[in-house]
């Protein structure tokens, strides 16, 4: 019986032994690969930083054997695998190339290189990072074209290439990326035309293409993007209508297809099919027909821009239900009729508190200069009526728009004075009353630029233009002023 409990007593012994050697090799067995996995991103890090030339400074100090990759500037790992996760280097004047040994960095996430000076292709090796979701490499000046092996990142949801120098066309496999949330590829020199398989980018909230050179129609496959809320086509080569299909974004709060060669006529649901719109941008291109009354049914427009178009007719006088409105731009179109009643429309406008800048300037308003323009919103700092057959005399009550920076009466046909109550305009820098009949000048003050030739003022300059520390530009001539060239000698000085 004793033998028998002794024998046991060693076959616990050698089993608890065997259970500390598989604790102790089981750890040995993983090191080798753990350390294999940080050694490759330690040397791809250090292969980056080879090829980036930094003008700031302290730029990458960090990046030394003096600390572990994972504590260098900019650098984040996970905490399970120690791999890097996150690769954030915003706004360090770096330069150089972007080095393809970033393609083994397998396990990034997060790659920022925004705001620096890096030039050379987008490489191609970023098509290895298949756990990589934002992408930001924007304000660069990168060359080259998108590599179609980007679409290899599967869960990318934001990528940002705005702002570099970027050529060649959009590739049509950028549309199989279906988790994408943001696309910015503006500000480049991309041509071709708008992928149609953009429209199967269904998750998508933002797509910006502003400011390249892309041609051709608006695919009406961008309607099916049912989840955007914000649309920037600006300043391209786009011609035709604004598809149908576009109407059914009804999430859309930005929308901007300004400065292109776009045409047709607005609906005149406009209102119902954008109803959350917040900034629309249309000018610049040849839009006709007239300005939708039912724009009024949005609920928080704040920024509208039909400027430089072919728009004709009346302005809706329900403006005023647009209680946030901070700026209408109506110039260079055919609006109005030159006929009193024209301006009827700027009563509405006393109703949007937070109005900033009205721009109706080169259209066919006529009547008379409505006094209600003294009720417009106190923050407002541009209002330019310029190049209108607008008769009347300027309002005493213009001295209450109190934060007016830029005031725009020209080429009408305004009589009488300038009135005293300019004086109350501190902030006022530009006053341009050239090409009317007016006979009679007040004191001015803190003015820039004063352009008052081309009317019907006669005696002498008021010597409180010569004080004027700040005025850098005065148009004074075909009037019937006296001593005009002592004054020139005086404002020289």
């Amino acid at each position: 019986m004793e033998k028998y409990c002794l024998q046991n007593q060693w076959l616990i012994q050698i089993e608890f032994l065997l259970c500390i050697v598989m604790l102790t090799l089981l750890p040995i067995s993983f090191k080798p690969a753990l350390a294999l996995g940080n050694e490759t991103d330690r040397l791809a890090l250090l292969a980056l930083k080879d090829q980036l030339v930094g003008s700031y400074p302290a730029a990458l100090n960090s990046w030394n054997d003096s600390l572990n990759f994972c504590d260098w500037e900019g650098v984040k790992c996970g905490l399970r695998h120690q791999r890097v996760r996150t690769l954030n280097l915003i706004g360090l004047e770096l330069g150089g190339i972007i080095s393809s040994f970033i393609g083994n960095l397998t396990f990034l996430r997060e790659v920022n290189l925004f705001d620096n000076k890096l030039k050379g292709n987008i490489p191609v090796e970023f098509g290895h990072l298949r756990r990589l979701r934002y992408l930001n490499l924007s304000q660069n000046n990168l060359q080259g074209q998108l590599p179609v092996e980007l679409t290899n990142c599967s869960n990318l949801k934001v990528l940002g290439l705005y702002t570099n120098n970027l050529t060649g066309k959009i590739p049509f496999n950028l549309g199989g990326m279906k988790n994408l949330l943001e696309l910015y590829l503006g500000t480049n020199k991309l041509v071709g035309t708008i992928p149609s398989s953009f429209g199967n980018l269904s998750s998508l909230n933002v797509l910006g293409l502003e400011y390249n050179y892309l041609e051709g129609i608006i695919p009406s496959a961008l309607g099916r993007l049912s989840n955007l809320e914000r649309l920037s086509l600006a300043v391209n080569k786009l011609f035709g209508i604004i598809p149908s299909a576009l109407y059914n974004l009804s999430s859309i709060t930005f929308l901007s297809l300004a400065l292109n060669q776009l045409s047709g006529r607005l609906p005149p649901e406009l209102g119902f099919a954008f109803p959350k719109l917040e900034e629309f941008y249309i000018g610049g291109n040849k839009f006709s027909g007239t300005i939708p009354r039912l724009v009024s049914n949005i609920s928080n427009p704040q920024y509208f821009d039909f400027g430089a178009n072919n728009f004709f007719g009346s302005v809706p006088n329900n403006l005023g239900n647009l209680k946030n409105l901070r700026v209408l731009f109506i110039d260079n179109n055919n609006l109005g009729s030159g006929k009193a009643g024209d301006l009827d429309f700027l009563s509405s406008l006393s109703n949007c508190s937070r109005f900033q800048d009205l721009r109706m300037h080169v259209n066919r308003f006529g009547g008379v200069l409505p006094n209600s323009i003294a009720n417009l919103s106190t923050q407002l700092q541009g209002l330019d009526m310029g190049g209108n057959p607008i008769s009347g005399s300027i309002p005493e009550g213009i001295g209450n728009l109190i934060n007016l920076n830029m005031f725009g009466m020209w080429g009408n046909f305004l009589t009488g004075n300038i009135p005293d109550s300019i004086e109350k305009l501190q902030n006022l820098e530009g006053l341009y009353l050239h090409e009317n009949s007016l006979s009679d000048m007040s004191n001015l003050k803190n003015l820039v630029e004063l352009y008052v030739d081309n009317n019907n003022f006669s005696g002498e300059i008021p010597k409180t233009l010569g004080e004027i520390l700040g005025l850098r530009i005065l148009f004074m001539q075909k009037n019937s002023f006296q001593e005009i060239t002592s004054f020139v000698g005086e404002f020289q000085n």
